[in-house]
């Protein structure tokens, strides 16, 4: 009697049953609340999984196997197999499996306050990191939203007659650019519209894949998210976009400047102070990947040494580079994805376990030579080529690394993840580069890491500038 008031006075649900799986009559009083009534005499798996056959024919094959064994270690192990969390009506619950003599013991612990405080601690976490990325990089996060927004303004109209494979890399790049930005509604409708248009396939032509793409209400998806900004920081903040910050000097010399008043002397440091102001540092826009780095790892159980760039640092037009540098965040998230290892199997080949990424950046003869590198495991090329061929007519014996890498919709990955897996975010990288005016290969040791080699004449040669 006394264990039994224990029990019923815990919180926690405990019943058992054998064979038949039936509940026995003995059992806590918490189940009463959990089960909605009585659970004596009634088939365990019904009540545990009724909605879902395949986790009581689960239930049912482990337990059988569980009661057949007479070691209680290996009874465990079938046991440790049945899911450990359970949805009853609005509870969830979490389930602990123990062997007892020709029976099994159920625990149940009520755990739905702490899954809702988890959520819930998750959506502030993300709030939270959308604001720091508006703060720290406010016109990275206020060009994304006049780029998204004039696609959005542009429409379907935009889109006819050109090849839809270009509308896919360009909604995969803005789900790179806003999951690497914190944004919550955004990257995850992204991510559906990506799906929807690779169900489609070939079945649909351009317009027909614009028009399904442009049917969200897409300004109402991202005004959702600015939204959080917005109470946060307030429409000052929102409304300062595109404003430039000078100091009280710069203003007076830039008014002199402009009234013909400079020493002559003076004039080429103010013309080359007035250039800076809308230029950025490349090294330091390369360099801001490091936090998008590190969510990925953090997220992938892997460890990734902080971001190293070297070399010259170059300042840049941002409105010139921007879609290059937006789709650096397919090669950065492929590093950490596809190249890094997890750490027990850096440590199995003699590597430390931290994995490495290093970007270094060179002004030679006229152009840019941009060399991002990790020492992760190195491309599998032949992997990458019997995935080409099933998923492309052609005949791809032939095709060298960067044909493989660079092929519109060839993944290693079977099934695409809002990591990777679509095949299209390095096509966009090469197309950005050669808007540039440039090139890129590739440079990959099996066990030893990869380069992505980028050569960018400086100025760059775009056309209409």
């Amino acid at each position: 009697d006394q264990v039994s008031a224990l029990l019923d006075n815990s919180g926690q649900g405990f019943l058992s049953f054998q064979g038949d799986l039936l509940v026995q009559p003995e059992f806590s009083h918490p189940c009463l609340a959990f089960f909605g009534g009585s659970p004596a005499g009634k088939p365990v798996d019904e009540l545990l999984f009724s909605g879902d056959e395949h986790a009581r024919d689960t239930l049912r094959a482990c337990i059988e196997e569980a009661l057949k064994e007479k070691d209680s270690s290996r009874a465990e192990l079938y046991l440790s197999l049945l899911p450990e969390e359970i949805a009853i009506g609005a509870r969830v619950l979490k389930a602990e499996f123990k062997p007892l003599d020709r029976a099994i013991m159920v625990v149940l612990t009520d755990i739905t306050g702490e899954k809702a405080l988890a959520a819930q601690v998750a959506r502030e976490r993300t709030r939270l990191e959308m604001i720091v990325s508006a703060v720290t990089y406010g016109n990275d996060f206020f060009d994304a939203v006049a780029e998204f927004t004039g696609f959005v303004q542009d429409g379907a109209g935009m889109w006819r007659g050109r090849d839809r494979a270009v509308l896919y890399r360009t909604i995969h790049t803005f789900k790179g650019t806003f999951n690497q930005l914190g944004f919550h509604h955004l990257p995850t409708a992204l991510h559906d519209v990506e799906s929807s248009l690779q169900r489609l396939g070939s079945r649909a032509d351009g317009a027909d894949a614009a028009a399904m793409v442009f049917a969200r209400d897409w300004q109402g998806v991202l005004n959702a998210d600015l939204e959080t900004v917005r109470d946060a920081l307030g429409d000052d903040f929102m409304a300062r976009r595109g404003v430039v910050t000078v100091t009280p000097e710069q203003a007076k010399r830039f008014e002199r400047f402009a009234r013909g008043l400079l020493d002559e002397a003076d004039v080429p440091d103010v013309i080359e102070e007035i250039a800076a102001i809308r230029t950025v540092s490349l090294r330091q826009a390369i360099g801001d990947f490091d936090k998008m780095i590190h969510q990925i790892s953090a997220r992938l159980e892997k460890e990734v040494a902080p971001l190293v760039v070297e070399g010259d640092d170059v300042r840049i037009d941002p409105e010139v580079f921007g879609p290059f540098l937006r789709s650096l965040g397919h090669v950065f998230r492929n590093a950490v994805d596809h190249g890094i290892e997890d750490p027990d199997c850096r440590l199995s080949t003699g590597k430390s376990e931290v994995g490495t990424i290093t970007c270094a950046i060179r002004r030679v003869d006229g152009a840019l030579a941009i060399d991002i590198a990790d020492d992760g495991a190195g491309i599998d090329v032949e992997t990458l080529r019997r995935r080409a061929a099933e998923l492309t007519a052609a005949d791809v014996s032939a095709w060298d690394i960067a044909d493989l890498v660079f092929a519109d919709g060839i993944s290693i990955r079977t099934e695409a993840t809002e990591l990777s897996g679509r095949g299209v975010g390095m096509t966009a990288v090469k197309a950005s580069v050669e808007e540039l005016g440039g090139s890129v290969r590739i440079d990959s040791r099996p066990g030893r890491g990869t380069n992505f080699l980028f050569h960018i004449p400086f100025p760059p040669q775009v056309e209409g500038r």
